[in-house]
């Protein structure tokens, strides 16, 4: 049975997180809203999940029946994620997906929340500008994770249908969307974070474009 949306959507706005699951939450309000009610026992997947509550999965899965897959590789989130997140229908994945199956680079950013496999110049600058810095005085700590393609994912995981597919990598969107060439399993609805240069790098570029085809680009329209 769905759960009119009227009735669910009703969330005090006052504090960060909660403007933050809002805006998140305003995908679920538009792409999966039938005759006023909200799809049930539907799969999202999110890379970059952080430490669990910043995202529309918790309010998925505890009102709609949701399962929720997430990928963090960030060492700060990463307990933080399996302490918050530790029901039975999350699925918690320590790897980074990217375009290789296999050890990748990754940069830790002292200013949480921005860790990326590939940081622009301009995001770079951006963080460095908080002069936020690890106990040495560094902005930066490169390590190295295990990354994962979308493909090998869906294969491994035994995963059949994804609903929802939520991209917040700061920077690095291009590998994870070239990992998801050729795969058997593509999400219904992606939500992808970008600046206005990662849309036009990326998203707009006639490769993309034309391996993604089969999607229709919606820019700007959540409000």
């Amino acid at each position: 049975m769905a759960i009119p949306y009227q009735q669910i959507f009703q969330f005090p706005r006052n504090t960060e997180h909660e403007l933050k699951v809002n805006k998140d939450l305003s995908i679920i309000k538009n792409y999966f809203n039938y005759d006023n009610k909200l799809y049930r026992n539907g799969i999202m997947v999110e890379c970059g999940t952080a430490e669990g509550w910043h995202d529309p999965g918790t309010f998925l899965e505890k009102n709609l029946g949701w399962k929720f897959i997430g990928f963090e590789v960030d060492p700060v989130f990463w307990p933080q994620l399996l302490m918050n997140r530790s029901s039975a229908t999350v699925l918690k994945i320590n790897k980074a997906l990217t375009d290789i199956d296999g050890p990748v680079h990754f940069t830790v950013s002292a200013w949480g929340g921005n860790s990326s496999l590939q940081h622009s110049k301009d995001h770079q600058k951006e963080l460095i500008g908080f002069k936020k810095t690890f106990q040495d005085g560094t902005y930066f700590k490169d390590i190295t994770v295990q990354g994962i393609t979308w493909r090998t994912f869906i294969k491994q995981y035994k995963i059949i249908k994804v609903d929802l597919f939520i991209l917040d990598v700061e920077g690095c969107e291009i590998k994870v969307l070239n990992g998801m060439k050729d795969s058997e399993v593509m999400p219904d609805v992606m939500m992808i974070e970008f600046s206005r240069s990662d849309y036009n790098n990326t998203l707009m570029n006639e490769e993309t474009k034309e391996d993604f085809s089969g999607f229709k680009i919606i820019k700007d329209k959540l409000k």
